[in-house]
């Protein structure tokens, strides 16, 4: 910009405030790059901060989760019930399982009545322990929102790790 201004022959007089301003931010070497670096100085603790908050919320729901005396339960009872199903196989006697197999269990339907078996094992803690559905229910909500938080948390920290690079290489090389 500056150097058209200039070929143009025209004098800094005939330009607004404006015009003048942008034809010095052109003659500043590496003005974008700079601009970049300024404003990751300025958002860098804000985002910082909520990558934090973000993260206890994580740790709260994993805290919640290992805590949980109903989950515990529930998760003991659903491998009891595995190795009796599983009895006599080399799936007997297990001493626990991965948690996918959960997802698994949800779509196994009992033969009587057709419900969920994962179903029933709940219904039948819940008649036991009445604290066990409400428990589940708010280990789930944390869960998914401990699954969103680590999902976003993850892309937002590559992100503000490659800006911090980018604002870093730019810092030294002035």
């Amino acid at each position: 910009l500056a150097l058209a201004h200039r070929a143009s022959g025209a004098g800094d007089d005939d330009l607004d405030d404006v015009e003048r301003f942008l034809v010095a931010a052109s003659l500043v070497p590496a003005f974008d790059a700079r601009l970049e670096a300024l404003d990751l100085r300025v958002r860098f603790g804000a985002a910082a901060r909520d990558l934090e908050a973000r993260l206890s919320s994580v740790e709260a729901a994993c805290t919640a989760c290992v805590e949980s005396a109903s989950l515990w339960a529930a998760l003991a009872l659903l491998r009891d019930v595995g190795n009796v199903v599983n009895g006599g196989t080399p799936r007997g006697g297990a001493v626990g399982f991965r948690l996918d197999a959960l997802s698994r269990l949800e779509a196994t339907k009992a033969a009587d009545d057709g419900r969920p078996f994962l179903c029933r094992v709940v219904a039948w803690l819940d008649a036991h322990d009445g604290r066990l559905l409400p428990s589940l229910g708010r280990l789930r909500v944390a869960a998914d929102r401990a699954a969103r938080s680590a999902r976003a948390l993850r892309a937002d920290a590559g992100a503000l790790r490659a800006r911090g690079a980018r604002g870093e290489a730019l810092l030294k090389a002035e």
